[in-house]
């Protein structure tokens, strides 16, 4: 099960005319990733770790030279708690213990800009 959602406000008026802000969370639930059989021989289920990765973006826009180009600044903050687990997705079969694992990017804050015209 995975779900994700973004949401964005744009300042249209007042002080803050032009900024925006935008947040999302990105979600994705236990999973089955397989059995095995514990020590008394009975028949064990192994599920994944559910977790949530959040993102936060700033920008600011406006018209430029006279209103003929528009200009953008962005900021983006991936992973904006620096989630950092690792998420098992394989173990050993006879022993249960993990064997693989998935990593996550750590935080990271990107900077853009850009122009149309």
């Amino acid at each position: 099960r995975t779900a994700s959602f973004f949401g964005k406000y744009t300042f249209r008026e007042g002080v803050l005319k032009g900024f925006d802000v935008g947040f999302g969370a990105r979600y994705t639930g236990e999973r089955i990733i397989g059995y095995f059989n514990d020590t008394a021989g009975n028949l064990q289920k192994r599920t994944s770790q559910t977790y949530v990765i959040y993102d936060l973006k700033f920008g600011y826009q406006r018209r430029i030279f006279n209103d003929r180009v528009m200009w953008n600044l962005r900021v983006n903050v991936r992973n904006l708690f620096d989630f950092d687990d690792p998420i098992v997705y394989n173990f050993e079969a006879d022993t249960g213990r993990a064997r693989t694992y998935a990593l996550f990017d750590p935080r990271t804050i990107s900077v853009s800009s850009s122009f149309r015209f």
